[in-house]
């Protein structure tokens, strides 16, 4: 059994290729919220003969199985004589296919008591669905029940509580024909409670790798990778303001009483890097972007933040040359500045995160950088009326 926790991640990547981009702030955004915990059976698990032959399905790894699958063979027979004294003997063989429960809670997608449906691969489980619930095992391969019976590959949704919320999730599962055996083939649920799944998605329905660059004191950029195909939607707020539901976001309104400094959507395909450019943004403001993805069927990811804050004044020299000197360059233990006016320096590395900060008198500087990490960095001077950044490499 291999448990598998499968995210697409490129965020390393992005932000080598940001590193070429001379003075690019940037702020990086949280670990992706959705995110399907894949379990695959290696090898398959395979159930035959006359049984009663049981496996347990552990959804989470918690020592605990939520679900059982059961097959067996029954083989009947009886005598009987008829009015006229002749002697019959009648035999038969049942096979029989099904899963059961171990929590109230808990349940299979089905249409009526005794028979969970068969799903094929990218149907829906989520709340919308109904589920069968009490406690019984539960028909998937029986001779008139099910439609899993020679079907090939099939799913059976489910619903099961982890510390008290409902995760939604799907077993594999190959009947063969006359349900003379099953075959397990692995499992899977959404981590986030309320959150949807797909039959067979080993991945889920998140925003990932969220960077938000090119932050001035009005604009900014946000390259994001969306994990399915639908509309991705983002509202842009204060940090201060309550974080909003997923229905705020997609309507663009933000959560209650807060205020929007800007809101958008776009249609979006799984696996390719999009951007948002966020204007009419205001300056020296500590904003916090919230993203939701809206998959093709329509299950909507949890929300996502990346927060970030615009810079001093709209006055902004894009690469601080005429106003910042640095040398050596590439520096190594000491970097000298000469500065046009004096100000507040500050240097970053490429994620934003603040190395130095000292006020500097118009001049030259010296500043001990032997401590930095080999890199690349960025050089802030913060003014009354300006913000000029350049960059510099440490070897």
């Amino acid at each position: 059994m291999k448990k598998i926790d499968k995210k697409h991640s490129k965020l390393a990547s992005k932000l080598a290729s940001y590193s070429a981009a001379t003075g690019a702030f940037l702020a990086v955004g949280t670990v992706a919220q959705g995110q399907v915990v894949y379990t695959d059976e290696t090898p398959d698990i395979y159930m035959t003969g006359i049984g009663p032959n049981y496996h347990g399905i552990d959804m989470n790894t918690d020592m605990t199985d939520e679900f059982t699958i059961n097959q067996s063979i029954n083989f009947s027979s009886y005598v009987y004589t008829t009015y006229s004294g002749s002697v019959y003997t009648s035999s038969w063989t049942y096979s029989y296919v099904g899963i059961s429960k171990v929590n109230p809670t808990d349940g299979m997608m089905g249409e009526y008591s005794y028979k969970a449906n068969g799903l094929d691969s990218g149907s829906v489980v989520d709340a919308a669905d109904g589920f069968i619930l009490e406690n019984y095992s539960y028909n998937i391969g029986s001779n008139s029940w099910g439609n899993f019976e020679g079907q090939g590959d099939k799913y059976v949704g489910v619903k099961f509580d982890i510390s008290g919320e409902t995760h939604y999730g799907w077993i594999l599962i190959n009947v063969d024909s006359y349900n003379s055996g099953v075959t397990i083939k692995g499992y899977g649920y959404e981590s986030q409670a309320g959150v949807g799944i797909h039959a067979g998605d080993t991945v889920g329905v998140y925003t990932d790798d969220i960077i938000i660059s090119n932050i001035t004191a009005t604009t900014a950029d946000a390259d994001f990778f969306p994990s399915a195909t639908g509309t991705t939607y983002y509202v842009v707020q204060p940090q201060t303001d309550v974080m909003p539901t997923p229905a705020e976001v997609v309507s663009g309104t933000g959560s209650t009483g807060a205020t929007v400094a800007a809101s958008g959507n776009k249609a979006v395909v799984a696996g390719v890097d999009d951007v948002f450019n966020m204007t009419g943004l205001t300056h020296s403001t500590a904003y916090a972007m919230y993203v939701v993805i809206v998959d093709a069927a329509g299950i909507t990811s949890l929300v996502d933040s990346v927060p970030f804050t615009t810079l001093l004044n709209v006055g902004l020299s894009d690469n601080g040359i005429e106003n910042i000197k640095v040398f050596p360059v590439p520096a190594s233990d000491q970097l000298t500045l000469e500065l046009n006016s004096s100000g507040i320096i500050v240097i970053r590395d490429l994620s934003g995160r603040e190395m130095y900060r000292s006020e500097k008198e118009a001049g030259r500087s010296i500043i001990d950088i032997s401590a930095f990490a080999s890199g690349t960095y960025i050089i802030e001077q913060q003014t009354d009326d300006t913000v000029s950044k350049i960059k510099f490499i440490k070897q």
